[in-house]
């Protein structure tokens, strides 16, 4: 591929049509217009939320459930997710700018795992509700359990960036400040208003 005279042009089309199956397609539109940001930019910070979110996999394991689970169901699972996503990419816009994609990733994961490791019991109130009620939802339809537990949690691993920026200025781990981190979005209703948005 690195000799191939059309690289550019064929990982050009991949890249889009991997944003548009997986987004929608007025999704780099949508962040031009809410970011300022330029598309390339907007594209490199979708492939790490990508990666963050191991989406490929995510959206497989819905794909099998064609034809077991109401279609209903599976457009939601995917909206969920996409809409995860869109949050996460709009955070990594403002994390690690100018560095390279890989180094993206790496700095973020560790903020994403802080999250994925909170237990449902341990969430602030509303959010844990929220959770539980996604998970109960899609497993009354007939989607695996594990499977809408790990879609369900990308509505708070969305916050990946953030919790990141916290734990680098206060010069502490992810881990450490996670808990703090939701509890105080839960203090000032944030998880309310993004819910609402």
């Amino acid at each position: 591929m690195q000799a191939h005279r059309l690289k550019r042009e064929i990982i050009s089309t991949a890249l889009a049509n991997r944003i548009v199956d997986i987004a929608g397609p007025v999704f780099i539109l949508r962040l031009r217009e809410q970011t300022g940001a330029p598309s390339a930019d907007i594209v490199a910070a979708f492939e790490i939320a990508n990666a963050l979110f191991k989406t490929s996999g995510l959206l497989g394991q819905v794909n099998q459930q064609d034809n077991q689970v109401p279609a209903q169901r599976l457009m939601a699972l995917q909206s969920l997710l996409s809409g995860s996503l869109a949050t996460l990419t709009h955070g990594v816009l403002s994390v690690g700018e100018g560095q390279p994609v890989q180094d993206r990733i790496q700095a973020l994961t560790a903020a994403r795992e802080a999250l994925v490791n909170i237990a449902t019991g341990d969430l602030p109130a509303y959010e844990r509700a929220l959770e539980q009620r996604r998970i109960k939802q899609n497993a009354r339809d007939g989607i695996p359990t594990e499977l809408a537990e790990a879609i369900a949690r990308t509505k708070i691993t969305a916050s990946a960036a953030q919790l990141s920026t916290l734990a680098a200025r206060s010069d502490r781990s992810a881990a450490d400040v996670a808990g703090a981190y939701l509890a105080m979005g839960d203090a000032l209703s944030l998880d309310r208003l993004r819910t609402a948005a």
